[in-house]
């Protein structure tokens, strides 16, 4: 996963890059949290594990980040 391995500061700043995100704006990040290739991770193939918290509960938590500025904490 292009996210394995980052510091919470890198993945923000990789994430709100529309050279690294797909050209997503805040909008269309907004909505990702719907595409399928995000749903996939809470339907985790055979030996793999589920997200430490529900859809539900990630979709919140994306969209308040999101709202408040998509803030990058410090490194």
């Amino acid at each position: 996963m292009v996210f394995q391995g980052k510091s919470a500061h890198d993945l923000a700043k990789q994430l709100v890059d529309l050279k690294q995100n797909g050209n997503k704006n805040m909008k269309q990040l907004l909505e990702h949290a719907d595409d399928q290739l995000v749903l996939a991770g809470w339907k985790p193939a055979q030996g793999h594990s589920m997200p430490p918290m529900s859809h539900s509960e990630f979709k919140k938590a994306w969209t308040a980040w999101i709202k408040n500025g998509a803030y990058a904490p410090a490194k």
